[in-house]
């Protein structure tokens, strides 16, 4: 990774990570292997209790809440004191979607107990793993993975997603749309859903701003299911993560709203609506956020001054905690 054109930047804000994992876990995102590059992450269990004690299982739960947030494919590489057997049997690798990539010879004493889990879209990407038997170290044994050239050349046939079409009334005057259906009389009932689909398709998406091939994407449900060819590797790692300071802000707030408004406890709707107010949320950090992320946490800001000056009339008003937690989850998954 020496070479002018490599660089390696943060896949995750190293403050953001969970207590535990400080100084036992980290990860990055190399620009190698192949387009948008690859998550890579290192790691290492807590030794001589077991994989079943609660720092190594609250370890684990912890890595997969981090590797669930990155787009694209990773590799986590750990120290795991345990075997690839007894680490597929505790159920995790579904947790996370990934697959153990294991050598066939010893890493430590006679175990094999320091591997690859790598994500179910580079799996078929691995060539093969090896233990490194001439390194000078001891006692563990480094291994090497080795993975296929041009990785983003592989493609998988899957059926075609379509977009949403989100029940909101445009602005401006209602327009009258007019169908030709002449002959619609003499169509089987399949064959006339199918021509009102089509027409309900492009009516919503003429009155939405986009462009052909957003609208392109959006249409269809009346062709029946299509199948198309995707990259096996899906999102590129260039895109954001699936989670910001701006949502989990949002999140927290969805759930402290969801307590104010279900709870029976007096002091759980206390704590609630003192969360709700006076939380200091971590801010987007601003060498590395885009703008539209940093615009959204001041947004939220507004939006959270707005619902403190109402907090001591909320729990009266089960109404307006429904409304704002709608309001507040709607943001969530922006």
């Amino acid at each position: 990774m020496c070479r002018n054109h490599v660089g390696m930047g943060d896949s995750f804000d190293e403050e953001e990570l969970p207590a535990l994992l400080k100084g036992r876990f980290s990860v990055k995102h190399i620009g190698a292997v192949c387009k948008g590059g690859i998550h890579f992450a290192s790691g290492y269990l807590w030794c001589s209790v077991g994989l079943k004690h609660t720092s190594n299982q609250d370890y684990l739960q912890a890595v997969a809440g981090v590797l669930k947030t990155l787009r694209g494919p990773w590799i986590f590489a750990a120290d795991f004191q345990n075997t690839p057997e007894e680490l597929e049997a505790s159920g995790w690798l579904k947790l996370v979607g990934g697959k153990i990539v294991a050598p066939a010879v010893p890493t430590c004493g006679k175990r094999i107990i320091d591997f690859f889990v790598v994500s179910l879209d580079l799996a078929e990407a691995v060539m093969g793993v090896k233990t490194v038997g001439d390194a000078l170290c001891k006692p563990h044994r480094p291994v090497r993975l080795y993975l296929r050239a041009r990785p983003r050349m592989m493609v998988v046939r899957t059926l075609k997603s379509l977009g949403t079409l989100e029940a909101e009334q445009p602005r401006g005057p209602a327009y009258k749309w007019e169908y030709d259906v002449g002959g619609a009389e003499e169509l089987s009932l399949d064959a006339k859903y199918d021509m009102f689909t089509a027409g309900m398709e492009n009516e919503i998406v003429s009155l939405t701003p986009m462009d052909e091939k957003q609208k392109e994407a959006m249409v269809g449900r009346s062709l029946g299911p299509q199948f198309v060819q995707k990259c096996a590797l899906g999102d590129d790692v260039s895109a954001p993560r699936r989670t910001t300071a701006t949502s989990r802000a949002w999140r927290r707030t969805v759930g402290w709203l969801d307590e104010l408004a279900s709870s029976v406890n007096v002091v759980v709707k206390l704590a609630a609506k003192h969360r709700l107010c006076t939380y200091q949320h971590p801010e987007p950090n601003k060498s590395k956020a885009t703008q539209e992320q940093l615009e959204g946490f001041k947004k939220f800001l507004r939006w959270r001054t707005v619902v403190a000056e109402l907090a001591e009339a909320l729990p009266k008003h089960p109404s307006w905690v429904r409304a704002l937690r709608e309001a507040a989850e709607k943001n969530a998954t922006r």
